[in-house]
């Protein structure tokens, strides 16, 4: 069975509860049809709820975390036996090891962000890394790139019934 290895980046201004559920969904389905994720982000503030929820839902086989060395903007999200947190650096090269030997980069950018944000740049790293799968999520939930076909196929097979809030 093939693991999918799955990376998410959050804007510091936050994410929005459609953005959120987007994530949750796309990996509902992905787990409803038997694939293995596995889940690596930087720790930001804004990381924490999603993190959490895909703990407690059980949606990622292991999540990997790459905290910055700045504790004003990391999360501090909860660690445990499913969770590996690894050593403190610098953004810039959590954001580059979160893009290595990946299947689906998950970019949830804010309306407010610049083309210098955190988002964007996320975005230019995984280029020159070569991601493959990029799909940057928009505030209201639109999306501008969509991953591999095999993905895709998935997520077509269930957007019928995407929604943004969990039964």
């Amino acid at each position: 069975m093939k693991e999918y290895n799955i990376s998410f980046y959050s804007s510091l201004k936050g994410i929005t509860e459609t953005q959120f559920y987007y994530v949750i969904n796309l990996l509902m389905l992905l787990k409803r049809n038997e694939k293995i994720v596995n889940i690596r982000h930087c720790d930001l503030l804004h990381d924490v709820e999603l993190h959490e929820y895909i703990l407690k839902n059980d949606l990622a086989n292991r999540i990997n975390l790459y905290p910055p060395m700045n504790h004003k903007i990391r999360g501090f999200s909860a660690a445990t036996n499913k969770v590996d947190i690894l050593e403190e650096n610098v953004l810039i090269n959590n954001i580059k090891q979160i893009t290595i030997d990946l299947d689906l980069l998950i970019i949830l950018p804010h309306k407010e962000d610049k083309d210098d944000s955190g988002p964007y740049l996320t975005y230019d790293i995984a280029k020159k890394q070569n991601v493959k799968n990029i799909m940057i999520v928009e505030f209201d939930g639109k999306t501008i790139q969509w991953p591999d076909k095999s993905i895709k196929k998935i997520i077509n097979k269930g957007i019928k019934n995407l929604h943004y809030g969990i039964n």
